[in-house]
């Protein structure tokens, strides 16, 4: 943190609490795009129906009305496609993991704000270095 500064003053410990409930609403979306994009048998419709209430529910839990945090979803779907030729944003790369929980830990700390694509603002920044 010393190397970028930390003018927000992010505390480690509230760092790790953006963090931990960052996670936890990923997960939960991840659980419900799943369940909403699955094609269910007719005899286990109710039973999915029930789960995918749930599953609201308790990401409901995370958010107020006027939250942006749901945009933590577009995190997952840009990062692999940030500079791609470079592999330093895909999955299991050297920087995924931890752009990844920066990017989120910022949603969850700045809700009004959201997460903003960022994808879109590499490629202009790239195109002005070339």
């Amino acid at each position: 943190m010393l190397a970028i500064g930390n003018k927000t003053c992010i505390t480690p410990e509230l760092y790790n609490i953006c963090a931990q409930k960052a996670k936890k609403i990923r997960e939960l979306l991840n659980k419900l795009t799943s369940l909403e994009s699955s094609s269910v048998p007719t005899e286990k419709q109710a039973e999915a129906t029930l789960e995918l209430a749930k599953l609201k529910k308790e990401l409901s839990k995370y958010e107020q009305p006027e939250s942006k945090e749901r945009s933590i979803s577009g995190i997952q779907v840009d990062l692999p496609r940030t500079f791609p030729e470079l592999g330093f944003f895909k999955r299991g790369g050297g920087f995924y993991e931890d752009l990844e929980q920066v990017l989120e830990v910022f949603v969850v700390w700045r809700p009004d704000i959201g997460y903003v694509r960022i994808y879109y603002i590499f490629e202009r920044f790239k195109e002005c270095l070339i």
